[in-house]
């Protein structure tokens, strides 16, 4: 795909083969791709341009692996991945939509992730960036599954004020978490930590391991407990 594609109706079925979005390419998801014989002989998808997700529903790319390097974007209802790896600046994210996979999403070496909403599934930040929230407009990003941060990870935050999605931005896990890597925090104007200011900004089911670092937390130190990381004003 060179130019501009929006699918609608019933969508776009394939069989076998390898869908290619080149840089100039763009997709809008009103509809899914499919593989039409149920085989997972649509191998993968190669985007390097950009792809929109449309219209309530879930639907989207099914097949066996996404291999992002451009744009992915929910922007409603819910889209569809199968197995995803995103690396080389390619950005999933979710601005008014969800994201469901029955598998892992992966973030490869700087791979991103960004918005808020929900995604089902398990996620591994393999040298990636995890953007909580959209730009400096805080909010809370879930992940029904386990997450999984390597030494070359990282989760970055914002801090505005001491209303978990409101006021800051909060990474919910349902499942287990295992963390290394780095801790990028960002206050932001007008807010000033006042002593015992406590924000929980990841949550889960079990924690383990810690953040090899923590930038631009300021006053704030770093506490962390059997399922949360806190950033504390003492």
């Amino acid at each position: 795909v060179a130019g501009a594609l929006t699918l609608s109706g019933s969508g776009l079925a394939f069989n076998s083969g390898v869908l290619d979005v080149n840089a100039t390419g763009a997709i809008t998801l009103n509809a899914g791709i499919v593989d039409q014989d149920g085989a997972s002989t649509l191998t993968r998808l190669m985007n390097a341009g950009k792809i929109e997700k449309f219209g309530t529903g879930a639907f989207g790319l099914d097949m066996t692996m996404v291999q992002n390097t451009g744009s992915i974007e929910s922007h409603a209802g819910a889209l569809a991945l199968t197995g995803y790896t995103g690396s080389g600046g390619g950005r999933l994210g979710l601005t008014g939509g969800n994201i469901q996979t029955g598998g892992t999403i992966t973030l490869d070496t700087d791979g991103e992730l960004f918005g808020t909403g929900t995604i089902t599934g398990n996620l591994v930040n393999n040298g990636g960036y995890v953007y909580v929230g959209i730009g400096e407009v805080t909010g809370i990003l879930n992940l029904t599954g386990a997450y999984t941060q390597s030494s070359s990870g990282t989760l970055v935050v914002d801090l505005r004020g001491t209303t978990a999605g409101t006021n800051y931005d909060q990474f919910a896990v349902g499942g287990t978490t295992s963390i290394d890597g780095v801790l990028n925090v960002t206050i932001l104007p007008g807010y000033t930590p006042a002593l015992g200011h406590t924000l929980n900004v990841l949550t889960s089911a079990g924690l383990s391991g810690t953040f090899s670092a923590v930038v631009g937390e300021g006053a704030f130190s770093t506490n962390y407990t059997s399922t949360n990381v806190q950033l504390v004003r003492n």
